[in-house]
């Protein structure tokens, strides 16, 4: 949803210093509109068309989003939710509603610190992730719940296990096939002092499945297995007042359930570094930046893929020129590995045949987009902003370029 936001709605949740704050409670809404131009709607390469589909759209996308968060004696409460619904004025097939709702909390519970939390997002699928041509239309809706736990006090050992679901369904008949659930668990015992931070060595085991995959062939069981288990060395502290950071190492290793019948293989496994970061600054009232990085395993909803190692790195800037004009940039780099059966099917005019499919291993896509805020104190809110993309493949077909640029004009309550 923050990616969402820098990239979309550059003003969406700028400008808290006209947000109704209190020592109790911070809640910020926001009413309004993003009209946006995207020069390549349908990702495709260049110089390469879509017949009966128009290649750059106007959208026009009514949102309304809010953020609440109230401190408790021991903790706080985090709610936040954005509703809006595009509109296309050329490719109406792909208007869609964007929902995403979330609820977070931490709290203490006799000598341990207890975070639930949960988030439903549904939006139409990213269109360069659609590599069929066959139907662009196709609503994902994803859940996301869990809770973590951690025991101890400030000072000495802290253990604690962390628990999180995700459920992932298609609208789309052609695509439930790749529905998904994943759960993770994750086991860490820590050392904590106030001015070290927390030192902890970690454990995670995550079982992913596809619950609507057929069997291969009569009595053969499906191949809708991923594990993945990983453990490691992670650090978290506060370094003085503006910075705030976390990190994570270890090793990872993936294991999918084989093939079954002769000549077709199965899932391939994998092993290597898993990482993963965040550091964010606050430079008093004009700067902040954050800084994120990962590295992982994450299961995958493409057709023909049933999980991907992925590499990522992000980072967002904002610079306030005065108390109403602030500037902002973020970039994004992700690496994907895909991982998948050589096969999405079987020859209807021969069942026996394979339908094979490949889609590489280096997929990159990079972003990066700049955008201004107008902030007015009369609560009327404008912002522009500006987006590149690129995404190079090792398959052919899949490259492209495209940009967009959307200008955001609301109300902040």
């Amino acid at each position: 949803m923050k990616l969402w936001c820098g990239v979309m709605l550059t003003a969406c949740w700028s400008g808290a210093a006209v947000a109704q704050t209190s020592p109790l409670r911070n809640l910020d809404i926001f009413v309004g509109n993003v009209l946006s131009y995207d020069d390549n709607v349908f990702r495709t390469p260049d110089g390469v068309s879509r017949p009966g589909r128009e290649g750059g759209d106007w959208i026009i996308e009514p949102t309304v989003s809010v953020a609440y968060t109230r401190p408790l004696a021991r903790g706080e409460v985090t709610l936040s939710a954005l509703v809006s619904y595009k509109f296309y004025t050329d490719n109406s097939q792909l208007n869609r509603e964007n929902i995403d709702l979330g609820a977070r909390a931490t709290t203490a519970l006799s000598i341990c610190d207890v975070s639930p939390n949960v988030n439903f997002r549904r939006a139409q699928s990213d269109l360069s992730d659609i590599l069929d041509g066959v139907n662009y239309k196709n609503a994902e809706t994803r859940i996301r719940a869990g809770v973590g736990i951690l025991c101890g006090d400030n000072i000495g050992l802290r253990p604690g296990v962390e628990y999180q679901f995700e459920n992932v369904t298609n609208s789309s008949p052609l695509r439930e096939v790749s529905d998904y659930r994943r759960h993770t668990i994750t086991g860490r015992i820590g050392y904590a002092r106030p001015a070290f931070g927390m030192v902890s060595v970690y454990g995670r085991a995550a079982l992913g499945s596809y619950p609507n995959r057929p069997a291969l062939g009569p009595g053969f069981p499906t191949n809708d297995e991923i594990k993945t288990y990983s453990g490691g060395i992670a650090y978290q502290r506060e370094i003085g007042t503006r910075l705030t950071g976390s990190v994570e190492i270890g090793y990872m290793k993936v294991k999918s359930r084989p093939s079954s019948i002769i000549g077709i293989p199965g899932t391939p496994g994998s092993s290597g570094l898993t990482y993963a970061g965040n550091l964010t600054y606050r430079g008093g009232d004009r700067i902040s930046a954050t800084l994120d990085f990962g590295r992982d395993t994450q299961q995958s909803n493409l057709l023909g893929v049933d999980y991907s190692v992925q590499t990522r790195f992000s980072g967002t800037l904002t610079y306030a020129l005065s108390q109403v004009i602030s500037l902002n940039a973020n970039a994004t780099h992700t690496r994907r590995k895909f991982k998948g059966t050589s096969f999405v099917g079987f020859d209807p005019n021969n069942p026996t045949v394979p339908l094979p499919i490949n889609i590489g291993s280096g997929d990159k896509t990079t972003q990066f987009g700049a955008g201004i805020n107008f902030q007015s104190f009369r609560r009327l809110t404008f912002g522009l902003s500006g987006t590149h993309f690129i995404r190079n493949s090792p398959v052919p077909g899949l490259d492209y370029t495209a940009n967009r640029v959307a200008l955001t004009t609301g109300f902040r309550f």
